[in-house]
Order: C-alpha cells, then sequence, then structure tokens
C-alpha cells in the first residue's frame, strides 16, 4: 500500500501538478497585466510540489524499492565515485529473484559499509560486488587495511539479520584486511 501510495505521489500527483504549472506560465503570456497574482499563485504550487516530493520520499524512502536493488547499487556506486577521488566499481550478476524486504535490507548493509570504506585514509580502489543464481550474495571489498566504525557495521549486520540475511565482516571484527566485507546472502 505504501509502495502505491508513493507511486500515486509521485506518478499522478506531481505530473497534475506539473500541467498545473504550464497552464500558468500560459495564463501569465495570455494576460500580462496579472503576472503578479500570476507569479504569487506560481510560487505556491512550487511549494506544494515540494512537499509532494517530499511526502513521496517519507512513503518510499528508499531507491531500492522505487528503482530495484540494481539501479540503487548503481547509484550508489556513481554517488561514492563523484564524491572521492578513487575507483569506485559495481560488478552485478544476481539472477535470484529477492524479497523487496532483503532486497531493501541488502542495499542499506552495503550502504553502511561503503560509507565506512571511504573513511579509510589512503583507499585508492573500492569494489561493491553483487552476484547469485539461487541466493544473493554482496561483497564490498577495498584495497587498504583499516578500523571499520562499529557504528556502521553494526547497523548493517542489525539490518541484514532483520532481514533474515547472513553478514559476515572478514577477516576479523573492527578490522578489514585488503578489506572485504561480505554484507549478505539472501535466500529465495
Amino acid at each position: 500500500e505504501l509502495r502505491r501510495a508513493g507511486r500515486v505521489l509521485h506518478d499522478d500527483i506531481a505530473s497534475l501538478l506539473a500541467v498545473a504549472g504550464l497552464r500558468l506560465q500560459i495564463a501569465n503570456m495570455d494576460h500580462p497585466d496579472a503576472a503578479e497574482r500570476l507569479a504569487e499563485i506560481a510560487e505556491a504550487l512550487e511549494g506544494v510540489v515540494i512537499f509532494v516530493r517530499q511526502l513521496s520520499s517519507e512513503v518510499e524512502p528508499t531507491r531500492v524499492r522505487r528503482t530495484g536493488l540494481k539501479n540503487a547499487l548503481v547509484d550508489l556506486t556513481n554517488h561514492a565515485a563523484k564524491n572521492v577521488a578513487i575507483l569506485v566499481t559495481l560488478k552485478y550478476s544476481v539472477e535470484a529473484q529477492v524479497s523487496q524486504e532483503a532486497a531493501e535490507a541488502l542495499y542499506l548493509a552495503t550502504k553502511a559499509a561503503v560509507e565506512d570504506a571511504l573513511a579509510i585514509q589512503g583507499l585508492r580502489k573500492l569494489t561493491i560486488t553483487a552476484s547469485g543464481l539461487n541466493k544473493i550474495s554482496v561483497r564490498v571489498a577495498h584495497d587498504q587495511r583499516g578500523p571499520a566504525s562499529p557504528t556502521n557495521l553494526r547497523t548493517a549486520q542489525l539490518l541484514a539479520q532483520a532481514a533474515g540475511i547472513s553478514f559476515e565482516i572478514a577477516p576479523g571484527a573492527g578490522q578489514t584486511k585488503k578489506g572485504t566485507i561480505e554484507i549478505g546472502r539472501a535466500h529465495v
């Protein structure tokens, strides 16, 4: 129901508001003497558009639910690559179907692990790998040793466990050795 409500807000209501904005622009061209009043209405309409976008995001807060796990991981990879001077890559070869809840937990855990890895000094390379035929396995690997953030990784672990997904940090708690973090395996 929340997904449907988010889709209606984003797709239907936002589209209707955009049409209303275009009609205001046309009215402004047809009636230049009313430009001041129409500008006030356009400003109020823009406030409603912002509110609908925020509400849509609150109802459907993650990219996973809107665009799927693959696209959410692509966005995460692109965002990380834009904000740091390192090579960030995604290897995605998932054929398994997984529930929305498990996909969202995998994404959020991956995001936490990526944020944790990006905080390590001297990092040059970060790879996110998602694969699986009957189950999904997600790994975040990097080229440096560094302390793992207990808060980020504990959050990731709790998210994964809540969705019934295993979560491992290799080789040991608190340290990543040429950093591989096994985010989880979601059985389908």
